[in-house]
């Protein structure tokens, strides 16, 4: 990793300094507060069952950031109990807009609490959990006060057979092969950060892709516990061969952007990976080979406390 990589991933964070929270014993109250956020176009396969799982992680509300879905996303997700907000685009994915709704609706809502609020950022194929078995706004209801974001350890899943992923059940249950994606975002190994207490509405500036943010006071707390992301970005085949045809077309919504790598990689990818070709498959990790990945149980990839279903049926 270069040198200019490292200074900026130290920048903008910060650990808690003293081991011996003053919250740690305090445990979630009432009056901790877990929204989740997420972003969709054409995730009718998976949205409810990742909604599901952010109500089971302690969300009291999740919103829907939909970008002019054309499938049934809407509706799974306000089957799934979200509040959906249906804006416009011109067309194409535009990042910068959709990073700029995501901020209105944090603003907002954080105003209208009339207090602070953790914010859940994900994406629709993004399951977190919280440490060693237990729930999120468990989690952050022992946090030391100081603490600002929270990152994830993040688990990239694969298919490894036939099995077709069933809508509204858990996903992880049929790909159990995985691999840590090592792409940091900050000192300690996070890619995403996807957990931010927002203390007042425009005090966090949230950044694309949820990678790292920006506080009107500076420096970020982090904590030395982190969250447990599973990432399954490829599900039955079809599905997922048809939405990227469609974004990569000429006039397609990630036609020529360069904006987007990681779904770019990914659509170059899609047959090695339902091929199961491993040594084949690109990986542009920070000082990793370009070629080939190694997969392993994701259950061997975590504590023991982690190793139950992260998830249940949704159905």
């Amino acid at each position: 990793m270069s040198r200019e990589f490292l200074r900026n991933n130290r920048a903008w964070v910060q650990r808690v300094s003293d081991p011996a929270a003053p919250s740690a014993s305090a445990g979630a109250t009432e009056a901790t507060r877990l929204y989740a956020l997420l972003g969709t176009w054409n995730e009718a396969d998976i949205v409810y069952a990742t909604i599901r799982n952010a109500f089971e992680q302690g969300a009291q509300r999740v919103f829907v950031v939909d970008d002019e879905s054309d499938d049934d996303t809407c509706s799974e997700a306000e089957a799934a109990g979200a509040e959906v907000i249906r804006f416009r685009n011109e067309g194409w994915f535009d990042d910068a807009a959709k990073m700029a709704r995501f901020r209105d609706v944090i603003n907002e809502q954080t105003r209208l609490a009339g207090t602070e609020i953790w914010w859940l950022i994900i994406d629709a194929d993004e399951f977190v959990v919280g440490p060693d078995g237990t729930t999120i706004v468990d989690f952050i209801g022992r946090l030391d006060p100081r603490v600002d974001v929270v990152g994830c350890r993040v688990l990239d899943h694969y298919p490894s057979g036939e099995t077709d992923y069933v809508p509204r059940t858990d996903p992880v249950a049929v790909q159990p092969l995985a691999r840590w994606r090592n792409h940091p975002c900050c000192p300690w190994g996070h890619w995403k950060h996807s957990l931010v207490r927002v203390r007042e509405p425009d005090s966090v500036h949230v950044l694309p892709g949820y990678h790292r943010h920006q506080s009107r006071e500076g420096t970020m707390i982090e904590p030395e516990q982190s969250l447990l992301l599973h990432h399954i970005q490829f599900r039955n085949r079809v599905d997922i061969e048809q939405k990227l045809d469609r974004a990569y077309a000429p006039g397609g919504r990630l036609a020529g952007r360069s904006t987007y790598y990681s779904s770019r990689l990914r659509y170059q990818s899609l047959d090695l990976v339902y091929r199961q070709q491993w040594h084949s498959i690109r990986s542009v990790f920070p000082g990793g080979p370009r070629y080939g990945i190694r997969l392993e149980p994701w259950q061997s990839l975590v504590p023991e406390t982690e190793r139950r279903p992260q998830n249940r049926d949704a159905t």
